[in-house]
C-alpha cells in the first residue's frame, strides 16, 4: 500500500496523542510538545499556507534551525499539499536566492535567527514568512476555514539540495511514495519503539536527518530531542534531560564522542575498573559502567545508527569496546535515502547491513576484489533531477539503474561494505586503484593524529613538478592538539621535531600498505574543509594542493 506523509503521521498521533513528540532543550529544562499538540499546531498553520493562494504542488522554502518550530512548519508545508523546500541555515543569501530562483519557491519561510536575514529583506520581489511570528500565532490561525487538499503518493512532497564534496548542488524531487516506502522499511528493520528519545543532531536540511531522524519516530511514535546547540556541554545535558535512547550520526560527531568520553575518563583506581569492564562485562553492562564513570549519559543508549560517510574501523571498533556497537547503514540522498542497515543488536563490523527488502543494487564492473560501483533501484529513489535532464542521464544507466558514485561490494553474509567513492579513486600510473579511505584509517591509528585526508595531488621537488606517474597520492593530517600536548608541548613550535614526528606518522602507515598504495608526502593542517553534513571536501582539499604546488614551482 502506498501512504503519503500526512497519512502515516495522522495514523501515529490517532494511537499516541498524548505521548510526547517533541522535546527542546532550553534553560529551564525539556520544553514538550505532545503529538495531539503538534498535530493541531501543523494543521492550523497548513489552513494559513493554503489560505495564501497558490496551488497543490506549489514550492516554499524553508530556513530554521532544528527544533519544534521547524518541524512544525516543514509538516504544514507538507500538508497544505505544498512541496517542502529545506534549505541550510549556513547557507549565504546568494545561495538562498539562488536555489529559490531553481525550485521556483513562491515562498520564504525564515528564522529571525537565520545570520544574513537583514540582506533577505532586501529583496521585495520574495515573499517572507517570519517563522517565529507564524508559531506564535498558530492558535489564532484554527479558525481559518476551508478544506486542506488531499496530496497523493506520488506527487513531489520534498525537494532537497544535495549539499555533496563538491560541485554545485542539485535539486532531488521526493514524492510521498518515495519517502514513506523508505521510512516504512528502515523502521521495520531497526524497530524503534513508542518509549524511544532520538536525539537530533544532523541538519533538518539534509535527507537523512529529515528523512530518518525526524519522520522515522514520528510514525512510530517515539520522542525527539533537539538540544539548544551543538555545544558539547548542552548535547550531553539533553541526553541527560531526554534519557535518549537512539542516536542518527555521521562519524566527525561519533569521533567528538568518543574523544569527549576518553577526555572525561577517570584516572586512577577507576581507570582500571573501565579498562577491566570493557574487557569483561557484555555490551549491555558496558555502557552502564562507562556512563556511570565517565559522567557521558550512554546508559540508555540502544542504537546508533551511522551514514553519510566512511566510518574508520578503529572508530567503530572504539564504539564496540565501550559497548556500543554502531549500526551503519548506507545511502544517498537521491535513493530516498536509505539502501541498506545494519540489524540493531547484532550489526556487523565494517559492513552497511543488508539491503532494505524495497532495495535492489547490483556492483558494477567489479575488479579482481569485487569492488565496484553500486548501483540501486528501489521505491525510493527519485525520478530525476530537478530541471537537470543532463545530469539525471548521467546518473542513471539506459535500464533504470541510479548510478551511486560509490564503490562497494557483498561480503560472504551477502551484505552491502563500502569502500568509498569512486571520484575519489586514485589511479596509479601502472592502473591500480588506490582507495584514500583505506589510507587514511592507517594514518588515523597514529595516536597524534586526529584526522586524516588523502588525495591525488600534484607535487614539486626543488621547484619543479613532478612527473612520474602524474599526480601523486598526497596526505593531510589534523594532529590531535590534547595528545600533542600531553606528549611535547614545544613540539609545534620546533620545526625539526615537526618534520620528524611527519616522518614518523609517514613511515608507520606506509609499513602496513602496499608500495603503489604509500602517500609520496604529506602536511599537517590545523582543520580539513567539512560539509554540514560532516563529509570531508576533498575537492576543497586537492584545490589548495594544487594552487600551493603551482605557487612553489613558479
Amino acid at each position: 500500500m502506498k501512504y503519503t506523509i500526512p497519512q502515516l503521521i495522522a495514523q501515529t498521533v490517532e494511537r499516541h496523542g498524548e505521548r510526547p513528540a517533541l522535546h527542546l532543550q532550553t534553560r529551564r529544562g525539556l520544553d514538550t510538545l505532545t503529538y495531539e499538540v503538534l498535530a493541531n499546531r501543523v494543521e492550523s498553520l497548513a489552513r494559513w499556507i493554503a489560505a495564501q493562494g497558490g496551488r497543490p504542488g506549489d514550492r516554499v522554502a524553508l530556513i530554521a534551525a532544528n527544533g519544534p518550530d521547524f518541524v512544525v512548519a516543514a509538516l504544514a508545508v507538507i500538508q497544505a499539499g505544498r512541496v517542502l523546500v529545506p534549505l541550510d541555515m549556513q547557507f549565504t543569501p546568494d545561495e538562498v536566492l539562488s536555489l529559490v530562483d531553481h525550485s521556483e519557491a513562491v515562498a520564504l519561510i525564515v528564522s529571525r535567527h537565520y545570520q544574513y536575514l537583514d540582506q533577505l529583506r532586501d529583496h521585495p520581489g520574495l515573499s517572507q514568512w517570519p517563522l517565529e511570528d507564524l508559531i506564535a500565532d498558530v492558535m489564532r490561525l484554527r479558525g481559518i476555514a476551508g478544506p486542506l487538499p488531499a496530496s497523493e503518493p506520488g506527487a513531489m512532497a520534498i525537494l532537497l539540495y544535495t549539499s555533496g564534496t563538491s560541485g554545485a548542488p542539485k535539486g532531488v524531487p521526493m514524492t510521498h511514495h518515495n519517502i514513506t516506502s523508505n521510512v516504512i522499511a528502515v523502521s521495520d528493520r531497526l524497530g524503534p519503539r513508542p518509549t524511544d528519545v532520538w536525539l537530533s543532531l544532523l541538519p533538518l536540511s539534509h535527507g537523512l536527518e529529515l528523512c530518518m531522524g525526524l519522520l522515522a519516530p514520528l510514525i512510530n511514535g517515539a520522542a525527539i530531542c533537539y538540544p539548544r546547540s551543538r555545544r558539547p556541554d548542552q548535547i550531553i545535558a539533553a541526553m541527560e534531560q531526554s534519557k535518549t535512547t537512539v542516536m542518527i550520526t555521521v562519524p566527525a560527531i561519533l569521533d567528538f564522542f568518543a574523544k569527549s568520553i576518553r577526555s572525561k575518563a577517570p584516572k586512577g583506581w577507576r581507570s582500571k575498573v573501565i579498562g577491566w569492564a570493557l574487557r569483561s562485562l557484555p555490551p549491555s553492562l558496558r555502557r552502564h559502567v562507562v556512563a556511570r564513570l565517565s559522567g557521558m549519559p550512554v546508559g540508555r543508549i540502544r542504537g546508533i545508527v551511522c551514514g553519510g560517510a566512511f566510518l574508520l574501523p578503529d572508530l567503530e571498533d572504539i564504539w564496540r569496546r565501550l559497548g556500543l556497537p554502531i549500526i551503519q547503514g548506507y545511502g544517498l540522498t537521491e535513493a530516498g535515502p536509505v539502501v541498506s542497515v545494519n540489524i540493531v543488536g547484532r550489526p556487523t563490523r565494517q559492513s552497511a547491513g543488508p539491503l532494505l527488502p524495497i532495495a535492489q543494487v547490483k556492483i558494477d564492473n567489479p575488479d579482481k576484489d569485487g569492488i565496484g560501483e553500486i548501483l540501486v533501484k528501489s521505491p525510493g529513489v527519485m525520478s530525476g533531477y530537478y530541471k537537470n535532464p543532463e545530469a539525471t542521464a548521467a546518473t542513471f544507466t539506459r535500464d533504470g539503474w541510479l548510478k551511486t558514485g560509490d564503490l562497494g561490494h557483498f561480503n560472504e553474509r551477502g551484505e552491502l561494505c563500502v569502500a568509498g567513492r569512486s571520484k575519489d579513486v586514485i589511479i596509479t600510473g601502472n592502473g591500480l586503484n588506490v582507495y584514500p579511505e583505506e589510507i587514511e584509517a592507517k594514518l588515523e591509528e597514529h595516536p597524534l593524529v586526529r584526522k586524516a585526508c588523502v588525495v591525488q595531488a600534484p607535487i614539486t621537488t626543488g621547484g619543479r613538478r613532478a612527473e612520474r606517474d602524474g599526480d601523486q597520492v598526497w596526505a593531510v593530517v589534523v594532529l590531535d592538539e590534547e595528545k600533542i600536548q600531553e606528549h611535547d608541548p614545544d613540539l609545534m613550535h620546533d620545526a625539526k621535531k615537526v618534520g620528524d614526528l611527519l616522518g614518523h606518522i609517514l613511515a608507520d602507515a606506509n609499513a602496513r600498505l602496499a608500495p603503489y598504495k604509500r602517500p609520496a608526502g604529506m602536511e599537517i593542517w590545523t582543520e580539513l574543509p567539512i560539509t554540514r553534513s560532516g563529509k570531508v571536501q576533498r575537492q576543497r582539499v586537492r584545490q589548495t594542493l594544487q594552487e600551493r604546488a603551482v605557487a612553489r614551482a613558479a
